[in-house]
């Protein structure tokens, strides 16, 4: 499958608004661009800001994650089909700070603008 996709959702009032979008994986797949969707790792594991630019379902945000917390590793993962590996994962959990914003508009509504401030996520 040659494809890099994801969505945004945000429900705000008893409305939604959805961003999806996809790209060709190849020859780019090392680039963390999908249309106005962006991850900039600035650090690995670190620092990760995650972006969707204005213009899109009227909404756009760029939160910021980071700090300098351990990182844990979960249980390896493993399903195999039929005798072939399907998927073969390792997952990591983390405690991290966030910042940034977030803004988006209801229909017949004013934007918001939403900051994010030292908020701790796993």
């Amino acid at each position: 499958m040659n494809v890099m996709d994801g969505f945004v959702a945000i429900a705000r009032k008893g409305e939604q608004r959805v961003v999806r979008v996809s790209r060709a994986l190849r020859p780019n797949a090392s680039e963390l661009l999908v249309g106005p969707l962006c991850i900039d790792i600035r650090s690995p594991m670190q620092d990760v800001l995650i972006s969707l630019e204005p213009g899109h379902a009227d909404i756009s945000f760029s939160p910021r994650f980071y700090g300098p917390g351990a990182t844990v590793r979960r249980a390896s993962y493993r399903f195999r089909k039929h005798g072939h590996l399907i998927h073969d994962l390792i997952r990591y959990t983390q405690v991290r700070s966030v910042s940034g914003c977030y803004s988006a508009c209801n229909s017949g509504s004013d934007a918001i603008l939403v900051q994010l401030r030292l908020f701790c996520a796993n």
